[in-house]
């Protein structure tokens, strides 16, 4: 019984999300660019879009994946907590043999290869959003009013002003 009632309300919540995510947006996508595309001509529509596409991917086609340094700064993470483990539990041992210097060297390296990693990672992520945000919004801001000319310099001339 509760599945028949269930099911109708789960089938239109979905349909409800569907819609929401990519019905609603493509129209209004499709709507703008044909006004923008009547407006400017299809051709400075075409640059405007083109830069949009070019400038928010860039920066994830040069660089390293996030995916991947979150993995790399992971396994860092792993072999220092791996070395400082077998430190603590063989601790006795590395001091009555003497190998405290060689032990030392081989944990400076573990925490140097963390951090490195991490602060790729940080690095990374900081030059994307921050590329990614003066791209797209300033000099997007500057391609899409030079992509616009040619409409108000034919509204110039066909009416003597802008209206």
């Amino acid at each position: 019984d509760l599945c028949v009632t269930r099911m109708p309300l789960q089938v239109h919540m979905l349909g409800a999300r569907l819609f929401e995510a990519i019905f609603k947006p493509s129209v209004e996508v499709i709507l703008i660019s044909t006004k923008l595309g009547m407006m400017m001509g299809p051709r400075q529509l075409l640059y405007c879009a083109g830069f949009f596409g070019f400038a928010g991917s860039w920066t994830r086609m040069v660089g390293p994946t996030f995916a991947t340094l979150a993995a790399d700064v992971q396994a860092a993470n792993a072999t220092l907590l791996s070395q400082r483990t077998r430190l603590h539990t063989h601790a006795e041992e590395v001091a009555m043999l003497g190998g405290v210097g060689t032990e030392r060297q081989l944990m400076d390296g573990a925490a140097k290869d963390s951090l490195r990693k991490s602060s790729k990672l940080a690095l990374q992520r900081f030059g994307s959003d921050a590329l990614d945000t003066y791209v797209l919004r300033y000099v997007g801001i500057l391609a899409a009013f030079t992509a616009m000319l040619p409409a108000w310099d034919s509204t110039v001339r066909l009416y003597g002003s802008v209206r």
